[in-house]
């Protein structure tokens, strides 16, 4: 049995979003109260990790000892130049990753008889060139440009092959993560979705589930034997707009969560309560606590996720609820049950 706790879109910035340091630390603590073999972050976990030494060092570092493990967003390099993918190479994971090349942003771990694949799905394809470029540090999405946006590209899929092969003539079990969707299910996903699930459906007793992030919802689906699950955010899900869909400011003055202050090393200076409609992102809808997921999968297969109900901050709930394909943005995360393809 392999015992992980899931989390994503996590959007830690500090004069961005409510969520904090604390926040992430009760995440932490419901895994390691829970005996989680790791904790996985599928991407958005920051949107300026080149200045947040302090979310890294509560993650990487955590006070329980847990293995960690995350991908890339497409909002992770979002803030300044600094944020690289050389630096978040650097901080996907406390524990060793196998990788084709040290800067790589995709990886695997073994972990009991599970191989854990992350993926960078974050490339799109220069139409002038036709190179497959990465999303450029001071963005927060591929390059609208170019053509084939949010794809694994050829050398990631000639890698995971061979990946998946191994752990075939192994006999072990792989879970694919990844922060963009490749079940198709979806308005947005990744361009190739159809490719991967035709390459996942070749290893379909070996590729067993693939987990993602990004759009703040949840949605699970099966597709050629394989489970597809979409995990939601752990921190916002809808946008005020007022009647001509422009961005409106959701709280009132006296709705306030504790911010936490850093000096550049990443040390605590000043807590105090903050207004929440203080924060650049002011028209948006929180949850009330941030949100994860217990995933257990036991030696014969089964999947049992177990999920929570954070509640919308101060109560305050969108009027007109954004939906993903019928699919609400919600401030929770339901329990379910999955066989797989043993």
């Amino acid at each position: 049995m392999t015992k992980f706790l899931l989390f994503s879109d996590f959007h830690y910035g500090k004069n961005h979003y409510i969520r904090t340091v604390d926040d992430l630390e009760k995440i932490l603590r419901r895994g390691a109260d829970a005996g989680v073999d790791f904790v996985m972050q599928c991407g958005d976990f920051c949107i300026d990790a080149a200045h947040s030494p302090e979310l890294f060092r509560a993650f990487l570092d955590n006070k329980y000892g847990l293995p960690v493990y995350g991908v890339v967003g497409n909002h992770d390099l979002e803030i300044a130049d600094s944020n690289t993918t050389e630096l978040l190479a650097d901080l996907q994971s406390n524990r060793p990753l196998e990788k084709p090349y040290p800067e790589a942003t995709y990886w695997y771990a073994d972990v009991k008889n599970l191989r854990l694949i992350g993926l960078d799905t974050n490339y799109s394809q220069n139409p002038d060139t036709l190179e497959w470029e990465h999303a450029k540090p001071g963005t927060a999405c591929c390059n609208l440009n170019n053509i084939n946006l949010a794809f694994a590209p050829p050398e990631q899929m000639e890698w995971l092959d061979g990946v998946l092969s191994d752990a075939q003539a192994k006999g072990q079990k792989a879970v694919i993560f990844s922060h963009h969707p490749f079940s198709g299910c979806f308005i947005f996903k990744c361009t190739n979705s159809g490719e991967m699930q035709n390459l996942l459906a070749k290893y379909n007793k070996t590729a067993v589930m693939c987990i993602n992030g990004d759009l703040h919802a949840e949605f699970y689906a099966g597709i050629q034997d394989i489970i597809y699950y979409c995990m939601t955010s752990a921190t916002f899900f809808n946008f005020g707009l007022d009647e001509a869909g422009r961005p409106t400011r959701v709280y009132p003055d006296d709705v306030t969560y504790e911010y936490i202050d850093f000096d550049d090393a990443g040390m605590e200076t000043d807590r105090y309560q903050r207004r929440v409609n203080s924060l650049k992102n002011d028209h948006i809808y929180y949850c009330a606590e941030p949100l994860s997921a217990i995933v257990t999968i036991t030696n014969d297969g089964a999947v049992f996720i177990e999920g929570m109900n954070a509640g919308w901050l101060a109560g305050i709930v969108p009027q007109d609820d954004r939906k993903t394909l019928g699919f609400p943005h919600a401030p929770y995360v339901t329990d379910k049950y999955f066989k797989l393809n043993w």
